[in-house]
């Protein structure tokens, strides 16, 4: 970011900080109770304000072990709340949530969502989860910018991989305002489809497309050791533990794979044997799909989605591509991410996958034709979600998409 940025990012916390107010006596005695409580290893409390009891449970109790060291130190939480508060509100896993910028004793973040009927803020900053209503009266706080965790994917395309950016002081307190400006002068950016939100709430339902918002790098692994092992030596072929055997496949422990590279085209090579083949998932399965489909008989292809485990109890979505050996009555699977092809079976079991959804090649193939000459613009992963529905709607709608509608 240039320095008039930089600039602009400070001035904008200075004129936060003016709209601070001192936390009253009570609530500075209740965030001293909150840093005992968490020092002590419980995970719920309770605490008397004003002749009332407020109940609350740490939020260091129910997240991923790096949450949990940062949670133990005041200082780490205040430096990571915004980060980890936006990956917070975008997962799945929350109820109707919002990430909320608000100032109270100073500018933060927090995460509003529900659960069972009632509404309930996260705050990373203090290790707090407990109700709303509770929440804002004890920190009498000023919300700034609501941001609904469906809305968070635009908000993530416009910080990028930088979520250190100066951009996000800006975005965390005008971001509505960015982005109706966005809708009405970069309609490639943020196009008129999206204006009602609807879409971008269809694919926070489905867990699918923003998932993985804000994740860190640590995030995005799991602690599957021979699937790391495997990953690295299909990029460098350096690992003695690694045997080769005669049909060019390798082996390890009780696996035995074939490196794609070695069988597709130099198109995609480069990109197989580095890390840009990192979180490419789903594009790089559908043009592997298409590529073999040229080769092989169409009906025994198919795209498959499944559930694989990141670290701690997060778990992500992730594509590859099944076909059927042409000389034996075997399936294997193709992962363009690890570079690698493998026995269906030993696969699922190397990735720790839980298949969720299984495309065959051939209704791919007729509804990806019939959505090209549509006038509906759908997701991309609505469509392969849903892919033999929207065929049989569109088969039985037909009439409604001629060309000169």
């Amino acid at each position: 970011m240039n320095n008039n940025l930089k600039e602009n990012a400070k001035l904008l916390l200075s004129q936060l900080n003016e709209l601070s107010r001192p936390l009253s006596d009570c609530a500075t005695l209740f965030i001293s109770y909150v840093d005992n409580l968490s020092a002590s290893g419980k995970s719920m409390g309770s605490f008397m304000y004003n002749g009332e009891k407020y109940l609350f449970r740490l939020l260091s109790s129910e997240v991923l072990e790096f949450d949990k060291n940062i949670l133990k130190n005041r200082e780490e939480r205040e430096k990571w709340e915004s980060i980890r508060s936006l990956r917070i509100a975008a997962c799945p896993y929350l109820d109707n949530a919002s990430y909320l910028s608000v100032v109270s004793d100073m500018p933060k973040s927090l995460v509003q969502y529900n659960d069972n009927n009632e509404t309930y803020i996260i705050d990373y900053s203090n290790n707090l989860i407990m109700r709303e209503e509770d929440y804002f009266h004890i920190f009498n706080v000023q919300v700034i910018e609501r941001i609904p965790a469906h809305e968070l994917s635009y908000f993530n395309e416009l910080i990028g991989k930088d979520l250190t950016s100066e951009l996000l002081y800006f975005l965390v307190i005008s971001y509505k305002d960015m982005k109706r400006d966005m809708q009405k002068h970069l309609p490639s950016f943020a196009p008129k489809l999206y204006a009602s939100g609807v879409r971008d709430a269809n694919r926070k339902i489905l867990s699918l497309a923003d998932e993985n918002l804000f994740l860190l790098n640590h995030e995005r692994f799991d602690d599957n050791d021979t699937k790391h092992l495997i990953y690295q030596f299909t990029i460098d072929r350096n690992n003695s533990k690694i045997k080769r055997n005669a049909d060019d496949s390798y082996r390890y422990l009780n696996y035995i794979f074939y490196i794609l590279s070695d069988y597709i085209s130099e198109k995609y090579r480069s990109d197989a044997e580095s890390t840009r083949r990192y979180h490419r998932c789903v594009e790089m399965s559908l043009e592997m799909l298409w590529y073999l489909g040229r080769s092989r008989d169409t009906n025994t292809l198919s795209l498959v989605m499944g559930k694989i485990p990141l670290k701690g109890r997060d778990k992500t979505t992730h594509f590859w591509v099944e076909f059927k050996a042409k000389e034996q009555d075997k399936y294997y699977a193709l992962d363009f991410t690890g570079n690698i092809i493998m026995e269906s079976d030993c696969y699922i079991r190397l990735i720790n996958a839980k298949e969720i959804r299984r495309i065959s090649y051939v209704v791919l193939d007729e509804l990806f034709a019939k959505l090209i000459s549509s006038p509906i613009l759908l997701d991309t992963f609505d469509v392969l979600y849903f892919a033999e529905d929207i065929l049989r709607d569109l088969d039985k709608n037909k009439m409604l998409f001629k060309e000169n509608c």
